[in-house]
């Protein structure tokens, strides 16, 4: 401290921050640094360190007011960030087709209320959006922080009242807590535990106990040199050893975090030689303006490859980072430094109403971005028209339904319940996309159709889902009872997304992996067992009770979000499919676990049907869009139009079923 009571100015530290930001951008922009984005917790360690620091000073020294701590945050973070969230609008008006700026909008919305973390993570769920159309896809760090600092500083000053030994006891707890949580939520839920904070709180809790570190310790040269080149070596490893394969943040994330500490540590008593090196002009200008760049260089990215659409040569990227370097300049030296310094709104509560009235702005253009859609009036009819639809049918209840109800919802003709002319379709959301054509071919063949339908709920029985623990809800025993005790219902048509209940989500998500009693998966190859084990008993106990069963493999994962990729391709006169790949990427990816359900119904009498061959165009080409339509809702959920492409698979088992019918009747 100095004698005004100030923090005492590390350059070291801006020489870090300069460590931080740059294997981030390198990261980004595919240009090295494969374990870029553990520059984010350098990050929280230094800001841990910074306003731990700052905070314990103040509380000690009896001045700690909370309206002033948040004064200087707003002062810190928001003026920069409502700029870039105001380009961020204005460039995705010209650019952004409209369900990616209806997206733009909803994360806009969620900067205000500090909770961006929350809703990326809902994004790269289930129904993920691709991460290169989300311009402040990064801002969920700063959700972080917030909102680690919402709660910090009470909770510091009660820690205190015990004095630095029980504060930092305390410190401990909460930093074993979250790193014990980080470790299992990265195993288990690894979106969760990348984007929340219960799994970073540990991060940030280093940088506040070494800010509770004693101070005035005498230098011990050799000492300081080995922390502090060691924990560069942590650093700089972490950076080019990991990748995007890493389970992250867990123990991986130990290595950057304690990395940092090292650093900070080794240089508190006197700069070391790599200290020395930090404290270079160039490392300190960087760390100085790692903020804007941060905020910046993710945006300009996106836009520029939004506005190329294909691959980004090298060339292009690289230009990216020299605009993101000019772009952060100006908003450190015109945003940043004169709202810290209060040269501009220097009366707090003029910074509050304005930033309130900011806020509000935000939320309000985020909220009209969404509810009209994107503005679709911006683009021709040809190009807005590609819009996501809903999945689910008007009127069709879903499996939770039927589990308090005991009745399923009827699609296709309305028959009566001892009618023989009825099939039950079983599986998630992509069975729930089937719904128009098997209407379609009910009405046409008198047939009704039962459907057993959830999203994320696999048709298996005897089953459930890894999220829901050891006595997780067996949704499909009921439907299997349900048809076994409806003697008349001698058909079942069971379809799903059935990679995502053995694998796991493309984001390495494993919430959904299948479970039993025997077996509590978490991991695929358990999973595999799982699967194929009661997958087997399920058809088994179908064909012994005279059902007949047809199994429909998933339809391929496109690489794209469709809708907004045709829209895209549109927009530029491009073709449609000029995005789609070849069938044999599709087939090739759907291999593995169509092998699965092969050995699972092997000598069963189950029949196949595969629905890839219906999309596959002249050129050999796995289709996106047909006709001018599209033929997805989003990468793997069929739209309208595209399900109707299904009718000649399915006219053959509704000709069955009519056909076993008239012979019982």
């Amino acid at each position: 401290m100095d004698r005004k009571g100030r923090l005492a100015y590390r350059p070291e530290i801006d020489g870090l921050r300069a460590i931080a930001v740059l294997p981030v951008l390198f990261f980004h922009s595919g240009l090295g640094s494969t374990g870029g984005f553990v520059g984010v917790d350098v990050f929280f360690v230094i800001s841990g360190y910074l306003i731990g620091s700052l905070v314990l000073s103040e509380i000690e020294s009896g001045t700690f007011r909370m309206v002033t701590f948040w004064e200087r945050r707003i002062r810190r973070l928001f003026p920069a960030l409502a700029v870039v969230i105001l380009g961020c609008l204005v460039a995705g008006a010209v650019l952004l087709v409209p369900q990616h700026f209806a997206e733009l909008g909803q994360s806009v919305i969620a900067q205000p209320l500090l909770c961006s973390n929350f809703y990326f993570w809902k994004q790269s769920g289930y129904f993920e959006t691709a991460s290169e159309f989300q311009p402040l896809l990064h801002t969920w760090s700063l959700a972080v922080e917030e909102q680690f600092y919402l709660f910090f500083p009470p909770i510091f000053m009660l820690l205190l009242r015990g004095g630095r030994l029980v504060a930092s006891a305390g410190i401990i707890c909460f930093l074993i807590a979250s790193f014990v949580w980080s470790i299992y939520g990265t195993a288990h839920y690894p979106s969760l535990a990348f984007f929340l904070i219960p799994s970073r709180i540990w991060e940030l809790d280093i940088g506040v106990l070494l800010a509770l570190w004693p101070k005035g310790r005498s230098p011990l040269p050799l000492r300081d040199e080995i922390f502090s080149w060691g924990g560069l070596l942590l650093i700089l490893g972490s950076v080019f050893f990991y990748d995007v394969n890493t389970p992250f943040p867990g123990a991986a994330a130990l290595a950057p975090c304690w990395g940092t500490a090292m650093v900070i540590y080794g240089n508190s008593a006197g700069l070391t030689s790599s200290g020395i090196i930090l404290s270079r002009r160039p490392f300190v200008f960087i760390g100085k303006i790692s903020y804007s760049l941060y905020l910046i260089h993710w945006p300009v990215i996106v836009f520029l490859k939004y506005a190329w659409i294909k691959a980004l040569p090298p060339f292009y990227l690289s230009g990216s980072l020299v605009v993101s370097f000019l772009l952060a300049c100006l908003s450190w030296k015109y945003v940043e430094t004169p709202f810290r310094k209060k040269k501009f709104l220097p009366v707090r509560w003029h910074l509050f109403f304005m930033s309130g009235i900011l806020a509000a702005l935000f939320v309000g253009m985020g909220s009209l971005l969404y509810l009209s859609k994107g503005l679709p009036a911006r683009f021709t009819p040809e190009i807005s028209q590609f819009e996501k639809e809903p999945n689910q049918m008007p009127g069709v209840q879903g499996l939770n339904q039927f589990l308090q109800t005991g009745e399923l919802s009827m699609i296709g003709k309305k028959v009566e319940p001892e009618s023989p002319m009825q099939l039950v379709l079983w599986g998630d959301s992509h069975a729930m996309s089937l719904m128009p054509v098997l209407d379609v071919l009910g009405k046409e063949h008198g047939i009704g159709i039962y459907t057993a339908t959830e999203p994320g709920t696999v048709p298996i029985a005897g089953t459930h889902r890894a999220d829901a623990g050891r006595n997780g809800l067996d949704a499909g025993t009921p439907v299997l009872e349900f048809v076994l005790n409806h003697k008349q219902i001698k058909n079942v048509l069971m379809t799903a997304r059935w990679s995502i209940y053995v694998f796991g989500e493309p984001n390495e998500d494993l919430d959904l992996i299948v479970c039993d009693s025997q077996t509590e998966s978490r991991s695929p190859q358990q999973a595999r067992e799982v699967f194929v084990r009661n997958l087997r008993r399920t058809v088994a106990r179908l064909r012994d009770g005279g059902v007949a069963v047809w199994i429909m493999r998933d339809v391929a994962l496109q690489p794209r979000s469709v809708p907004e990729t045709l829209a895209q391709t549109a927009s530029r006169g491009m073709d449609l499919n000029s995005f789609a790949q070849d069938a044999s990427v599709q087939k090739l990816e759907g291999k593995e676990i169509n092998q699965l359900i092969d050995q699972a119904i092997q000598g069963l009498g189950a029949q196949v049907l595969d629905p890839i061959p219906l999309f596959v165009g002249p050129s050999g080409i796995y289709l996106m869009a047909k006709d001018g339509k599209a033929l997805y809702n989003d990468r793997h959920h069929l739209t309208r139009f595209g399900s109707m492409q299904l009718r000649p698979l399915f006219e053959p088992v509704f000709d069955g079923i009519q056909t076993e019918s008239a012979k019982l009747q």
